[in-house]
């Protein structure tokens, strides 16, 4: 059985039982952070699309020295669910080079969120986490780790 497939049957599974997942899935986030280098990766800016606040609009836009109005048009674009969606990828701010961010300091909140692991109620993000687990090597080390099972 594919690995994915392994993850969904898991989490599909409505008697999912670790005890204090929140607290489980926190640590463990914090474990893979010390063995996963992302800036090696970079495969979530590469490879999806991330979205803005109000908010983040507005630090982002400060940050590099142009109107919200501006930011907006040459960076993001209203989606179907009424969020502001950058319009491209891999993220146009991301740094091909050395994977690093362009707007780091004012990056939006569902980046430096990513990959949503160490947050509460991880099991009302099983989307989420499936999607993720197909490039992000925290997400494998968390769901790994909570389903006892190394399959790094």
């Amino acid at each position: 059985m594919e690995v994915i497939e392994i993850y969904k049957a898991w989490l599909r599974d409505d008697a999912v039982n670790v005890p204090n997942i929140d607290v489980e899935a926190f640590d463990l986030t914090n474990k893979a952070y010390a063995q996963v280098d992302c800036l090696a990766c970079g495969q979530c800016c590469r490879t999806t699309v991330t979205t803005f606040t109000i908010e983040d609009i507005n630090k982002a836009s400060k940050a590099i020295g142009i109107s919200k109005k501006q930011f907006i048009h040459k960076y993001l674009f209203l989606d179907l669910d009424g969020q502001y969606t950058t319009i491209s990828v891999p993220c146009p701010f991301l740094n091909l080079d050395d994977n690093k961010c362009k707007i780091y300091e004012a990056r939006p909140h569902a980046c430096s969120s990513f990959p949503h692991t160490d947050r509460k109620n991880f099991l009302a993000r099983k989307k989420v986490h499936l999607e993720n687990v197909k490039f992000c090597g925290i997400t494998e080390y968390v769901l790994g780790g909570l389903m006892g099972k190394d399959l790094l």
